[in-house]
């Protein structure tokens, strides 16, 4: 009996430990675009971030924070884009609220474009981006994080004016939590 137990807790210690992983990637993604400016994509795992004949279409999603992560450094990253073309460049910025589902180019309600985390380029098919000013910006975690955890609304918006860069999760934007194991 005690080695069921320690095996039980071994296998529970196991579990805990790989589900708090240090890469949080984006849920929930919305697109919301300047030529259906009424209209909003709710696309679950399928981003686009593009800008052709001067309109622009962004994607918004919701990066949920473990506890753990307060106190930490994050970084942004983003990875591995199934297509894409043009400037192959883009920016993310912070919202206002999570609260986007509803959301479109015309009307966001407190989903507001908030800070600008970076801009990334070089986003090619089956690579990592590249970021201005070095690798992925590092912020402190709790400026995203609420105090016990829990969730943030990006908003990934194409630069330059021909871009096309299309992405599945889990992959697109992350924040790597630095020092979550």
């Amino acid at each position: 009996m005690k080695t069921f137990a320690a095996l039980s807790i071994l296998i529970l210690s196991v579990f805990t430990t790989s589900a708090l992983s240090r890469f949080l990637t984006c849920a929930n993604l919305v697109q919301i675009s300047e030529a259906t400016p009424n209209v909003n994509k709710q696309t679950g795992n399928y981003g686009l971030v593009s800008r052709s004949d001067g309109k622009a279409t962004s994607t918004l999603c919701t990066i949920y924070y473990p506890a753990a992560a307060v106190g930490k450094k994050c970084r942004l990253s983003f990875e591995y884009p199934a297509t894409s073309k043009g400037s192959h460049r883009g920016q993310v910025f912070t919202l206002g609220s999570p609260q986007y589902q509803s959301s479109t180019f015309n009307a966001r309600g407190a989903a507001q474009r908030d800070l600008h985390r970076g801009t990334f380029y070089d986003a090619k098919v089956g690579k990592k981006a590249k970021w201005e000013g070095g690798p992925g910006p590092t912020f402190d975690c709790a400026q995203d994080a609420p105090v016990r955890g829990g969730k943030k609304g990006y908003e990934i918006v194409p630069q330059w004016d021909d871009v096309a860069i299309r992405f599945y999760l889990p992959s697109g934007l992350k924040i790597e939590v630095i020092g979550l194991n």
